[in-house]
């Protein structure tokens, strides 16, 4: 059974925090996964691939990451048909066009540059989970 739930792909500890907060400001009630490097990413979606892990119902996912890179990991969530479906949210620093690019030809949802403010950082992650886990379908 799916509970409203994230996976948090961040190795920025700073960062990590805050979507925390932001998280809990929305509903306290959320099932969160944080993985902290690309390997624990690719894990947890064998995990999911092979049936032993639920499938988030979202996937917050940063591009700089240690081990293997956000574009990787977007890439075997969207190349796997038990995985394809989960919305990916890429939630990166960069602003790079060719990241945004690559992120959508490999099938991200959506591209989302985090904001330096932490208000708008606070509101950001208040709108992706009030769409993703409460309206999106």
């Amino acid at each position: 059974m799916n509970k409203l739930n994230y996976v948090i792909v961040e190795d920025n500890r700073d960062d990590l925090e805050l979507i925390l907060d932001g998280i809990k400001k929305v509903d306290t009630s959320y099932e969160v996964t944080v993985l902290r490097d690309g390997r624990e990413a690719e894990n947890f979606v064998d995990e999911v691939i092979g049936g032993k892990q639920d499938a988030p119902k979202v996937i917050l996912l940063d591009l700089k990451l240690p081990m293997l890179s956000g574009l990787e990991i977007l890439e075997k969530v969207k190349s796997s048909e038990v995985t394809k479906c989960i919305p990916v949210v890429i939630f990166t620093s960069s602003q790079a066009q060719s990241d945004i690019t690559k992120a959508y030809e490999l099938g991200a949802n959506a591209f989302i540059v985090k904001p330096i403010d932490y208000n708008d950082f606070i509101k950001v992650i208040q709108n992706i989970g009030t769409f993703w886990l409460q309206y999106n379908e």
